[in-house]
């Protein structure tokens, strides 16, 4: 049976205290969003509101252009989607012929998979850059797929093999 004791109690409450100052940042980020425009720079980042206001919510909700963080989300969305699609169809492939292979090249060829994840993805961001580049792969959404998909290949090669 279970009995609440002091040790208990003071385990919950060291756990409260880990989810107020975590969740501290939110509540600053909550209260900063309802300030006006004129109040935002005159007053502490503490101190409560003294005339809350949603218009900087519509405001990046209904903007336009670089500020419209719907499209935003709908182009991380697509990112996403598109990255892991692509992880999980070349991936498994990729791995069922190397795990099915019993000549020397597909071991040779898992262990270049092996060593392409342990080498820093810093390493080849240039030359990337500068394919992508060459191409008209950068700034667009089929560059950040192609990006995510051939850094991540190695990951999902060695899990799925």
């Amino acid at each position: 049976m279970f009995r609440y004791t002091k040790a208990t109690a003071l385990r919950e409450f060291v756990v409260w205290i880990a989810a107020l100052l975590t969740l501290m940042p939110f509540f600053f980020l909550v209260i900063t969003a309802l300030k006006p425009d004129e109040e935002l720079l005159t007053t502490g980042s503490s101190e409560l509101p003294g005339r809350p206001t949603v218009e900087n919510f519509t405001e990046v909700l209904s903007g336009g252009g670089d500020s419209n963080i719907l499209l935003g989300l709908l182009h991380s969305v697509v990112i996403t989607v598109g990255s892991i699609l692509g992880m999980v169809v070349l991936g498994s492939l990729a791995a069922y012929v190397l795990a099915r292979s019993t000549r020397r090249w597909g071991a040779i060829t898992f262990y270049l998979f092996l060593t392409a994840i342990v080498l820093p993805t810093q390493l080849g961001l240039i030359p990337l850059y500068i394919g992508a580049r060459e191409v008209g792969l950068v700034g667009s959404l089929w560059g950040m797929i192609i990006l995510y998909v051939g850094t991540l290949m190695p990951l999902a090669v060695f899990l799925y093999a």
